[in-house]
């Protein structure tokens, strides 16, 4: 083990370094007798940086995922493996803004150290699979955020998010779980893909802030690379559902305008509904949401137009987390076995209605 290392580290930074790392880190079944649960630290010269950058690796047999933070201070050469989910929880607990790591695995800050156990550098899985990309294209990550949501865990051809570009270069990010849709399209130049992001994937999107990445894939492996990290993950080979058929072209109905805020916090409080909520009108042409399972009944300060609507409110409301205004346009169906579609610019929703 090599001692030489100490590397210092905004904490905030470091915390933000190592999210992204602990959904990789933990998915290994099946291979207890590997210390998959490592990270490798390393500290070293960047040109473009005065300063060192400490390197932060998992590989846990299947991906593999490299992020670089620079660093506040730090003696160098040395290595060093560490749990991710200890460090994580250390470096989230700390109250200091600076985090030290040292070679013998002691960690730093302000007036608290721990002393965290290590592995021999021996002992961490090397990545050894060639891998070849024909393709690339540059993906829009808000877009991913935004649709994720709506994406299946349990099923794998809809756990993760699909990225879709026509010959036109317009991008359609889709995810759905069979009960609900959501779609991000954005118009651009991009040669025309089909890319289906998988859900761990999606996952050190969701953890690590960054607006767009540079994307490498073949027929076996992606590569995703932005400004602070580089993943390389397995392609499942699943086939995403076809999707366009869902979305249905405008309804042949006035759309109709609830308030975004006052129409989540109704949402929020029927959660733990298990049959749904009701939308409708009220005598003087509000709207009415009613959960009789919970006794809960709210009045909107717009006016429904529809039908009564049931829905899942956990599935309406997440689908208007989404909405960036003050009001959510909602759009009603013919009948009462059509979805409901929800529009704002370059993003869609659709919830499928349930039976009250």
């Amino acid at each position: 083990m090599n001692l030489t290392l100490n590397v210092t580290l905004d904490r905030k930074d470091l915390v933000k370094a190592l999210a992204p790392l602990a959904p990789l880190a933990l998915l290994v079944k099946g291979a207890s007798s590997l210390p998959l649960r490592q990270v490798r630290i390393s500290a070293y010269a960047a040109a473009a940086f005065p300063k060192y950058e400490a390197a932060f690796r998992v590989y846990n047999g299947l991906q593999e995922l490299k992020i670089s933070v620079p660093t506040t201070d730090a003696t160098v050469p040395g290595t060093v493996a560490l749990g991710v989910k200890e460090l994580l929880k250390f470096a989230r607990s700390a109250k200091s803004p600076l985090v030290t790591i040292r070679g013998d695995g002691m960690v730093v800050s302000g007036v608290i150290s721990v002393k965290l156990p290590t592995c021999p550098l021996a002992d961490l899985p090397e990545a050894t699979v060639k891998r070849t990309f024909e393709h690339s294209a540059t993906i829009d990550l808000e877009a991913i955020r935004r649709v994720a949501y709506a994406r299946c865990e349990s099923q794998p051809c809809m756990s993760g998010v699909l990225l879709e570009s026509d010959a036109e270069g317009t991008t359609h990010t889709v995810a759905t779980d069979g009960r609900r849709m959501a779609v991000v399209r954005r118009c651009g130049s991009a040669p025309a893909y089909e890319l289906l992001i998988p859900s761990e994937v999606v996952g050190v999107i969701l953890s690590a802030p960054a607006e767009e990445a540079q994307a490498s894939w073949g027929e076996d492996y992606l590569s995703l690379q932005t400004a602070t990290y580089h993943l390389i993950t397995p392609l499942s080979g699943e086939k995403f559902p076809p999707w366009r058929k869902v979305v249905p072209a405008a309804y042949n109905r006035a759309p109709i305008a609830l308030p975004r805020r006052e129409l989540l916090a109704v949402l929020k409080s029927a959660g733990g509904a298990k049959r749904g909520v009701v939308l409708s009108a009220s005598e003087d042409g509000d709207t009415i949401v009613e959960c009789a399972e919970l006794g809960l009944s709210a009045r909107l300060a717009a006016a429904w137009t529809g039908d009564p609507l049931g829905v899942n409110p956990r599935y309406l409301r997440e689908a208007c987390d989404s909405f960036g205004g003050e009001t959510v346009t909602l759009e009603p169906a013919p009948s009462a076995n059509e979805p409901l579609v929800l529009r704002e610019g370059d993003y869609t929703a659709v919830v499928l209605p349930v039976r009250m």
